[in-house]
């Protein structure tokens, strides 16, 4: 065991600022490495697990920490790349902590990887000695286009010169999502490297591109944007959070675009031409919906793929609503792979009178308000702010819905559930995988 590991293991749940306080009595040890390593392995306990297992792996950046792949997404993109190109050769262009070249690295014949950051770039070479990783190349340039050639900086490079003699297949990129003053940007324009002013050159490279963009972009502007290429769309979810959005380009493809949402090991998948096409089903009047057994919540990263009418012609749900994308159905419809279930205990009229008892009756439980007048944080305070312990508390949710049948009828209702959580309760939800 090294000194610094050895310094890591016995400090790493201490208070970091009285670590820097007293560097000088550290001979030896790089207190600010020491720091930010500590920080981050914090965070890749959970995130990264196999990273955490190393003391001796080192991290001079704690932003890297926080903007890398989990393992679990490391590993599905490695999964894609491998059933899209066998035995594949990558360069990952914007390669940061390394995470997902660790992975694209156990599935690919060579990977190269290029981060502009020359201490995480060293960092990062140490490290896969440390993980066993020995089919990976190193890079250290910013990436620009090769029209800027003539006004390169020292480390600047154009995408020939950072691939030299490595013949990828394919070019992988996870732009920078902060401008030059800290603050975050979601249009593909304004990140860096800018894909789509590199687009044709980096095709010139590679057959196929694969993109990871921030999970705020617009799925259809970003497609849209980026041309026909656009062949798989991945959103990955996970504990009712989109994740991260993977775009993947092939340059022969010109075809219509296909969208999966990956959550945990279920898979949702379609095409935009099929939920154009789909119809929504809703309940045949309001006394339909007030005697509905379920309400089904869609996951984060289903709602992001737009999969809104899909859902009731997959599973026979019945949409509350135009704009109001939460569902009823029977326990056995619901797919509990791709949000929450909700079982309906009460179903009132949405007014203040009823706020008012509903308030006093559930003072604990979780709310949501769906396309009303007003938000969640605003309904919370109608019904008397929320308390963390009190009667109807755990598993309890309270909607407020604007509610519509296929007849016309109109009725903003209010719903009193007990949530239903993965596996607590196989007899009544099953678990689906589509």
């Amino acid at each position: 065991m090294t000194a610094f590991e050895d310094f890591i293991l016995q400090h790493q749940d201490e208070d970091i600022n009285q670590l820097l306080l007293r560097k000088e009595k550290y001979a030896g040890i790089d207190i600010t490495l020491a720091v930010n390593t500590i920080l981050t392995r914090k965070k890749l306990k959970d995130k990264v697990p196999s990273f955490y297992r190393y003391a001796s792996l080192v991290y001079p950046t704690r932003l890297s920490g926080e903007q890398c792949s989990s393992e679990n997404t490391a590993l599905y993109k490695a999964q894609i790349a491998a059933s899209k190109v066998p035995h594949f050769r990558l360069a990952d262009l914007s390669g940061g902590l390394g995470v997902d070249c660790w992975a694209f690295a156990q599935e690919g014949e060579e990977i190269l990887h290029n981060e502009r950051n020359r201490a995480l770039s060293e960092a990062v070479q140490a490290n896969f000695k440390t993980l066993g990783i020995d089919n990976c190349r190193f890079s250290c340039k910013t990436v620009i286009g090769s029209e800027k050639k003539l006004d390169m900086g020292d480390n600047e490079a154009c995408i020939a010169e950072i691939l030299a003699d490595f013949q990828a297949d394919i070019l992988f990129l996870d732009p920078a999502r902060r401008d030059t003053q800290g603050g975050k940007v979601f249009r593909l324009e304004d990140c860096s490297p800018n894909v789509l002013a590199l687009k044709d050159e980096l095709f010139q490279h590679a057959r196929y591109l694969f993109l990871k963009l921030s999970p705020m972009a617009d799925i259809h502007a970003i497609c849209e944007s980026l041309g026909p290429q656009c062949q798989e769309v991945y959103v990955i979810g996970s504990q009712n959070e989109c994740k991260e959005l993977l775009i993947w380009l092939d340059r022969e493809h010109t075809g219509e675009y296909r969208i999966t949402v990956r959550e945990s090991e279920n898979e949702f998948c379609f095409s935009p031409e099929e939920e154009k096409a789909a119809t929504i089903l809703k309940a045949k009047d309001l006394k339909e919906i007030k005697e509905a057994e379920c309400l089904f919540e869609p996951s984060k990263a289903v709602l992001k793929s737009g999969a809104f009418k899909l859902l009731c012609q997959r599973f026979g749900l019945k949409k509350l609503a135009d704009s109001t994308h939460i569902y009823i159905g029977k326990t056995e419809e619901i797919p509990l792979s791709l949000g929450k279930c909700h079982r309906i205990e009460l179903c009132l009229p949405f007014g203040s009178r009823t706020i008012k008892e509903i308030g006093k009756e559930y003072p604990s439980a979780d709310v949501s308000a769906r396309n009303l007048p007003l938000s969640s944080d605003e309904l919370k305070k109608r019904l008397g702010g929320r308390k963390t312990k009190g009667k109807g508390g755990e598993g309890k949710h309270i909607f407020a819905l604007a509610c519509e049948s296929a007849c016309g009828e109109k009725e903003n209702l209010l719903f009193v559930t007990q949530t239903f959580r993965r596996g607590n309760s196989p007899d009544k939800v099953s678990e689906l995988h589509v």
